[in-house]
């Protein structure tokens, strides 16, 4: 069974570059632009690192609800405000923007997994799962804490994570997968 992706870029040079992967890109804003698809046209709706950029990020989300199927599912990710780096910088007395990353500088939301989770379930989105993804190069380091049992993943998961997924449904949507 083929599978069709399409997609929404604010900047065209993006578009353009998404444009090789994907049937068609729409350039707008997501927040607020028409979309040009029925309702229940989406099996699978990707918001991978988009929620952040926006204004009103709940207000966004429950705008593609009516696009999607009663089986459908959304996938978004936040990045982490919580991650160790960003605590560094903190317990330094700085908060420095960059040009990417946790504390890009076009971000104007910042989620912890709490937050982000009360953002989404706020909007209408029932979370079916949350997978916490841990840095790379901090995974053995990681797996050295577990196996020496202090746990620190298992009590901390935002400390080694740069970033969260969530796997959702509009809530009320009782269709199985």
């Amino acid at each position: 069974m083929g599978c069709t992706v399409v997609g929404i870029e604010r900047r065209p040079e993006a578009a353009a570059e998404a444009r090789r992967f994907c049937e068609d890109v729409l350039v707008g804003d997501f927040a607020s632009m028409e979309f040009p698809w029925p309702p229940e046209t989406f099996d699978v709706v990707l918001l991978i690192d988009v929620l952040e950029h926006l204004e009103n990020p709940a207000s966004a989300l429950r705008r593609v609800f009516p696009l999607l199927r009663p089986s459908s599912r959304i996938v978004i990710a936040l990045p982490n405000v919580a991650h160790w780096s960003v605590r560094s910088q903190l317990l330094r007395g700085r908060f420095e923007y960059e040009d990417s990353g946790i504390l890009d500088r076009t971000h104007l939301r910042f989620f912890t997994r709490d937050s982000a989770q009360r953002m989404l379930e706020g909007a209408g989105l029932e979370i079916l799962g949350t997978e916490i993804v841990p840095d790379v190069p901090l995974l053995r380091f990681k797996r050295h804490l577990e196996r020496l049992n202090y746990g620190v993943a298992r009590l901390w998961p935002g400390l080694l994570s740069t970033e969260f997924f969530f796997v959702g449904r509009p809530r009320g949507n009782v269709s199985s997968p």
